[in-house]
C-alpha cells in the first residue's frame, strides 16, 4: 500500500512539473500560425523588397505583435485562400476578404475593419460626329436653350425699337411687326459680331441699349462657344458602361469566387475570370472586355497606378461590403485576435495607416 501511494505521489509531482513547463514555454516554441494572403493592393501586396505590406497586413502584424503570436505568410489566389482557411490549413486569412453569408457558413470572421463597395472599371468609346450631334444637340435641353436665346434677342431688340421707332424710322420704323423684326435682326447681328451696318441706333437711349447689348453679347457668345465645344468633346468620348444596369450589355470581367462574381451571377451575368485585378484592367484597357467589377479601393489603386488615362473607375459604387480577417470555425485564437483588432482600430495608429495608403474612410 505504501509503495502504491509513493508511485501515485511521484506521478502527481511529475505531471505537475510537466504541466507547468508546458504553460511556460517560451514564445519562440509556441505554434506558428499560417496566414493566407494574396496580392490585393492597397490591402495586401509585396513591396520592392519582396515583403508583404498593405492595410490588412500591417493591421494583422500590429495585432499579432500585441498578442505575441508567431506566424508566416503563405500566398494563395482568392479561392484557394478561402478554401485553406475553411479547411483549417491556414489559421488566418489576411487580404481584402469580404464578409458574406456564404463564407460565414464555412469560416469565422473577426470584427470588420474596413467598409467598401463594388465599383466598375471601364474604358471609353469614341463616337462619330453625327452621333455626338444627335445625342448632344438635338435634345429638349438644346431647343430650350435656343428658345431662351431667341427671347433674349427679342427683348434687346424691342428695347432699341422703343427708342428708335419715331426718331429713326428708316431703320426701325413702319408697322410694329416690321419695326420689331428689324430690331430683332439688329440684335442678332450685333450679338454674333457680324456687323453688317444696315441697322444702327441713333438716339442716346438706343445707343446706350446697344452698348450694353454689345458687352452682354460677348459674354453670351463666349459661354455658348465653350459649352458647345465641351459638349462635343465630352460627347465624342463616352464610357462603355455607365452603371450596373449596363453590365448585361457588355463583356464583363471579375475574379472567381469574389464578391463581384457573386453579384454578377445574381443579376444573370456570367463574367470572364481573371487571376488578378491588374489582368482584368489590362483587358479593359485593351478593349477585350467592356467592364471589370471589383472592390472600389482596389480598382482605384490599380487604375491610378498603371492605367491612368486608359481605364476609368466609375464614381457610383454599389453592393456595400465589409472586410475582416478570416479564421477557421472555432479557432482558439479568434477571440483574443478579435479583441486586439478592435483595440487597434480605435487608435490614432489606424487612422495614420489608412492615410498612409490613401484609403481614409
Amino acid at each position: 500500500m505504501k509503495r502504491l501511494l509513493l508511485v501515485l505521489f511521484t506521478l502527481f509531482c511529475w505531471s505537475g512539473l510537466f504541466g507547468q513547463a508546458s504553460d511556460e514555454l517560451p514564445t519562440e516554441l509556441k505554434e506558428k500560425l499560417i496566414v493566407a494572403t494574396k496580392e490585393a493592393p492597397p490591402f495586401s501586396f509585396k513591396n520592392e523588397n519582396d515583403e508583404w505590406v498593405g492595410i490588412t497586413i500591417e493591421l494583422w502584424e500590429a495585432v499579432a505583435g500585441n498578442l505575441g503570436l508567431r506566424y508566416e505568410y503563405v500566398e494563395y489566389d482568392l479561392a484557394d485562400a478561402l478554401d485553406a482557411v475553411s479547411k483549417g490549413k491556414a489559421d488566418v486569412g489576411a487580404a481584402a476578404i469580404s464578409v458574406t453569408a456564404d463564407r460565414a457558413k464555412q469560416m469565422d470572421f473577426t470584427h470588420t475593419y474596413y467598409g467598401s463597395a463594388l465599383a466598375i472599371a471601364t474604358n471609353y468609346q469614341k463616337n462619330d460626329l453625327w452621333t455626338v450631334i444627335s445625342q448632344r444637340v438635338f435634345t429638349w435641353t438644346f431647343f430650350r436653350a435656343i428658345f431662351i436665346l431667341m427671347l433674349v434677342l427679342l427683348i434687346a431688340g424691342a428695347l432699341v425699337w422703343l427708342f428708335e421707332r419715331k426718331h429713326n424710322p428708316d431703320h426701325f420704323g413702319g408697322r410694329p411687326l416690321h419695326g420689331l423684326g428689324a430690331a430683332f435682326w439688329w440684335s442678332a447681328v450685333t450679338m454674333t459680331t457680324v456687323g453688317y451696318g444696315d441697322k444702327a441706333p441713333t438716339t442716346a437711349g438706343g445707343r446706350f441699349i446697344g452698348l450694353v447689348w454689345m458687352f452682354t453679347s460677348i459674354i453670351i457668345i463666349s459661354g455658348l462657344t465653350g459649352a458647345i465645344a465641351t459638349a462635343l468633346t465630352v460627347g465624342s468620348l463616352t464610357p462603355r458602361v455607365k452603371g450596373p444596369r449596363d453590365l448585361r450589355n457588355v463583356r464583363v470581367g471579375a475574379i472567381q469566387e469574389s464578391v463581384a462574381d457573386d453579384y454578377l451571377q445574381s443579376i444573370g451575368v456570367t463574367p470572364q475570370y481573371f487571376n488578378s485585378v491588374r489582368e482584368g484592367l489590362q483587358a479593359v484597357s485593351d478593349d477585350s472586355i467592356g467592364a471589370f467589377v471589383h472592390d472600389n479601393a482596389i480598382l482605384g489603386y490599380w487604375a491610378g497606378k498603371d492605367f491612368s488615362g486608359s481605364v476609368d473607375v466609375l464614381q457610383n459604387t454599389f453592393e456595400p461590403s465589409y472586410l475582416a480577417l478570416a479564421m477557421p470555425i472555432g479557432h482558439h485564437e479568434l477571440r483574443p485576435i478579435d479583441i486586439a483588432l478592435l483595440e487597434y482600430v480605435q487608435t490614432p495608429a489606424w487612422d495614420a495607416l489608412l492615410e498612409k495608403y490613401r484609403a481614409a474612410q
